[in-house]
């Protein structure tokens, strides 16, 4: 099963130049997060990094734009 660099540009070509029926690819985005308590004073990690105070999620105009691509 296919995975890791697929996007919304290679999916079409990928399927076409393989014939696979599956793929593995994730279609995150990112989101504030609901957290109450926020220390600016602190931070888990380097200089370059995602914000503090973000989450990735699943993003359904992803999904739903990859599965028009496929078909």
């Amino acid at each position: 099963m296919p995975g890791g660099g697929i996007t919304s540009r290679n999916i079409d070509r990928l399927i076409k130049m393989t014939g696979v029926t599956e793929i593995h690819m994730g279609a995150h985005i990112t989101e504030e997060s609901g957290m109450q308590y926020r220390n600016n004073d602190t931070f888990m990690g380097g200089v370059l990094r995602k914000p503090e105070y973000a989450i990735s999620v699943t993003g359904v105009e992803k999904v739903v734009g990859l599965k028009q691509i496929i078909g």
